[in-house]
């Protein structure tokens, strides 16, 4: 199996002592040669022998470099504009223009009749955009952006450093609501 992948990555010319390693291979008593099995790919042959991955976790990986990477990331999202623009239409085609709410409320669930149900859900639909995409902003505690520029917002800082955070507050505005 090996020996017809290497012939397939080194192409016509490959290394021949890569073969001659695995022709001293005896096959396993199930029949299944030694060369088969998942283990061999730790044994040194030409083609890996500067491929040696340190053994950690991924989050060990990542961190070392992760404030140079989001740093990196960050300036090219603010000064490339194809950087700028590739984030900016990964966010209209994930959050979009506006975000709907799609209520369709269980009416066997809720033991009512299915015209009801899509009445509630309709209702349930009407309240939730008042809420969140009104021009007084009800969604932002500091009434500076609707639900769906929010959302937009988290999406953005998630597509820049990998990573997203948000707090759910609420304030009554000076008329009550």
């Amino acid at each position: 199996m090996f020996r017809s992948l290497l012939g397939l990555v080194g192409g016509s010319q490959h290394d021949p002592n890569v073969i001659e390693n695995y022709a001293e291979i005896e096959d396993t008593p199930d029949g299944m040669s030694t060369s088969d099995t998942g283990f061999n790919a730790g044994r040194p042959f030409d083609d890996l022998l500067d491929f040696n991955p340190p053994l950690q976790t991924a989050d060990a990986d990542y961190l070392d470099g992760k404030d140079v990477a989001v740093a990196r990331a960050r300036d090219m999202v603010l000064n490339d504009p194809y950087a700028k623009n590739a984030v900016r239409s990964k966010k209209v085609s994930v959050i979009g223009a506006r975000m709907r709410f799609s209520s369709m409320p269980n009416h066997e669930w809720l033991k009512i009749e299915a015209d009801e149900a899509i009445d509630w859900g309709q209702k349930i639909e009407a309240r939730w955009h008042i809420y969140a995409e009104s021009h007084r902003r009800h969604a932002d505690v500091r009434r500076m952006q609707t639900f769906s520029g929010m959302a937009a917002t988290g999406y953005a800082t998630y597509c820049m450093s990998g990573e997203a955070m948000a707090s759910v507050e609420s304030k009554l505005s000076p008329l009550g609501y």
